[in-house]
């Protein structure tokens, strides 16, 4: 959580001043606090990872794993991959 927090604040200080990046960090800490939070990726660059992975031969259960997918999902991303 810490390195998100660090790229959550990174991030902000981007658009916005640092201290209401200090602020706008630890709103949405406070607001999640013990969650398990879900953020995606766009689905293309996730795909594209996938299949560029299988490619230099990391097996369909690995890969499952590191992206919270099941086997049969990497499969089918590999096989309809454009």
């Amino acid at each position: 959580m810490n390195e998100f927090k660090q790229h959550l604040r990174s991030v902000l200080e981007k658009h916005i001043s640092k201290d209401a990046a200090n602020d706008a960090v630890f709103e949405i800490l406070k607001e999640f606090a013990g969650s398990n939070v879900y953020i995606s990726i766009p689905f293309q660059e996730r795909n594209e990872k996938i299949v560029s992975l299988s490619r230099t031969g990391i097996s369909t259960k690995k890969l499952a794993h590191e992206f919270n997918l099941t086997v049969r999902s990497i499969e089918q991303i590999i096989k309809n991959f454009k």
